[in-house]
């Protein structure tokens, strides 16, 4: 059920799915591991000892080589990129810029824990919202150790959502009749082939919401905020702009992300240069 639990927005998910659905030929490359000699597209760019890299699209919980083929970044692609640099000496601290609308829900906690001690024990990551870090993305940005966000940027969108499709009418009107036999009672409710019953719309609604406690539960660890205050005050599913989002905790500056950098690389500059300073 996780695999199909998404934290993002309903037009996110349906692009994700159209580029997945998509068919492509297998690419002419000769390497052997499964992205196929593809890229990570998560790329950073390193500025006065700053790394910069950003989080766009909707986020998936692991990467093949299609995914790369696509550019869509996954929880395994961020991890692996924060990995990687930690073996670069000129790399003295990190931002993750968002651009997203959020992604599913499998890995996303893993994930934003994974930032967070990758900052308070390899190299310190700040995260920015250039443009919006929603649902999923929200709950990576706020693992970073400081948030900031552009003026006209959003964050928010705190909720989960999973869409059922079942293909009952359509099947008959094709001349098809199914039945689902299942030797346990529990056993794939709300299959599309069949009606959606009370009983699995009843689980439906139980794993979301057992969810949405987690995904408060994770804000609110992370970003110090208050669970009650997150769950009334934020977790409504909306958006808030730069002075929301700081009025509520989720945001500690509006900066823009050139400034941030700036900020990061005076903080964080070398121990020997500041010596001399």
């Amino acid at each position: 059920m996780m695999d199909q639990i998404w934290l993002g927005t309903e037009n996110s998910y349906f692009a994700v799915q159209q580029q997945l659905a998509a068919k492509v030929p297998m690419p002419n490359l000769s390497a052997d591991d499964k992205f196929m000699g593809l890229p990570n597209p998560l790329e950073f760019e390193v500025h006065d000892g700053v790394a910069v890299g950003t989080i766009s699209g909707g986020l998936l919980t692991s990467s093949t080589w299609i995914t790369r083929l696509f550019g869509i970044t996954s929880y395994e692609d961020i991890q692996m990129a924060l990995a990687e640099l930690s073996g670069k000496p000129e790399v003295r601290s990190v931002l993750l810029n968002f651009d997203t609308p959020g992604g599913m829900a499998k890995g996303c906690k893993q994930c934003a824990q994974f930032i967070r001690a990758y900052g308070e024990t390899v190299k310190p990551v700040y995260t920015h919202a250039s443009d919006m870090a929603a649902s999923a993305g929200l709950w990576l940005y706020s693992a970073g150790l400081y948030h900031t966000m552009d003026e006209e940027a959003k964050v928010g969108s705190l909720g989960a959502i999973m869409v059922h499709s079942e293909y009952t009418e359509q099947r008959k009107q094709e001349g098809i009749t199914d039945r689902v036999f299942r030797t346990a009672p529990q056993k794939a409710l709300g299959h599309p082939l069949e009606k959606l019953s009370e009983e699995a719309a009843a689980q439906i609604e139980a794993d979301l919401a057992e969810l949405h406690d987690k995904f408060v539960a994770g804000v609110s660890e992370l970003s110090g905020i208050g669970t009650r205050k997150v769950a009334t005050q934020i977790a409504t599913g909306q958006m808030f702009s730069a002075e929301e989002a700081k009025n509520l905790g989720l945001s500690d500056a509006v900066l823009t992300i050139g400034e941030v950098v700036a900020k990061m690389a005076r903080k964080y500059k070398p121990k020997a240069q500041a010596a001399r300073k």
